[in-house]
């Protein structure tokens, strides 16, 4: 992808700044504050570039890569706990805004950017916490099951996410395309 490596570096400038990193503290203020093996972006970068392998495969190879000391799995799951999972929201964001800055690799058909909507259910573990946060999508009710709905829009042309929203109960493709579309 042309430009990859200078929008990386501006999403690694992002993360490692110390606004960014208030907000990402999921439990206490005083998660990432520390400088260890694992700092927040590079939680952030290991989570995004996995690629469906075994999560000691993936730590592996992404220790080889960075050039750093090896993180265990328990260590990487405890620091993962204390991520904010909308950390991911604004990254993905920023890194779309940053994107579209320049208008002369943005490709369009006759002036106009080519954008589609998708979204879908997503069954979450059925835990209390889950169940108080996501409530009950069945229409049994015999067995709780908590849902969220997932929805994103993408650039068809410059394969880009432009945007993509999680919500706590089941998704409206068109009103979500709506929303999207008034958040660019």
């Amino acid at each position: 992808m042309r430009n990859s490596s200078a929008r990386l570096t501006q999403d690694m400038e992002l993360m490692s700044s110390k606004g960014f990193q208030n907000r990402c503290r999921f439990l206490k203020y005083s998660h990432f504050t520390r400088n260890r093996k694992m700092p927040l972006y590079k939680l952030i970068l290991t989570t995004l570039f996995r690629k469906g392998r075994s999560l000691k495969i993936e730590l592996k190879e992404f220790s080889k890569k960075l050039r750093n000391a090896e993180i265990s799995k328990p260590g990487y799951l405890k620091q993962r706990m204390k991520l904010n999972p909308l950390s991911f929201l604004e990254v993905a964001r920023f890194h779309a805004k940053q994107f579209y800055k320049d208008k002369s690799r943005v490709k369009t058909y006759k002036g106009h950017l080519i954008l589609s909507c998708d979204g879908t259910d997503l069954n979450v573990p059925s835990t209390p916490e889950n169940k108080e946060i996501f409530h009950d999508a069945s229409k049994h009710r015999h067995y709780p099951r908590p849902q969220a709905g997932i929805s994103c829009l993408f650039d068809v042309l410059n394969r880009q996410i432009c945007d993509f929203a999680v919500s706590y109960n089941k998704i409206r493709e068109r009103i979500e395309a709506v929303s999207h579309i008034k958040k660019r």
